[in-house]
């Protein structure tokens, strides 16, 4: 066991000198991102860390934005494909000689319509 022991704490001794003879190229790496990013956008009266906060922010809100308009849209598509079956089937059933009544589908597609715009108004 104590042997083990040893070469578990030679090993651990190995490990740390690695760590420790990388830790200071890792620190000059990062310092150099870090000037690098201060130096890709001057940003009068603030810092680079609140213009990267601000690109962050406007990320977040395109992404937000685009995943409503997706859903938005898969809902349009989905309850225009309701309507869409329902004249179907009335126009075969007129084609066959049939008297129809369209107006209840007409209503539909005025209110998805409608809806569908205020929908469009909430993202802005």
């Amino acid at each position: 066991p104590a042997q083990k022991w040893e070469e578990a704490l030679q090993i651990n001794t190995v490990v740390v000198s690695h760590l420790r003879a990388n830790l200071k190229p890792l620190k000059d790496i990062a310092e150099k991102a870090s000037n690098q990013m201060q130096a890709w956008v001057p940003v009068p009266g603030g810092s680079t860390t609140k213009y990267l906060g601000a690109i962050a922010r406007v990320a977040t809100t395109l992404q937000d934005l685009e995943s409503d308009l997706e859903g938005w849209c898969e809902s349009q598509h989905a309850t225009f494909n309701v309507v869409a079956t329902r004249l179907e089937k009335k126009v075969r059933f007129a084609a066959a000689g049939n008297v129809v009544n369209i107006a209840m589908e007409n209503m539909l597609l005025k209110r998805i319509m409608k809806t569908g715009l205020v929908g469009l108004e909430n993202m802005k």
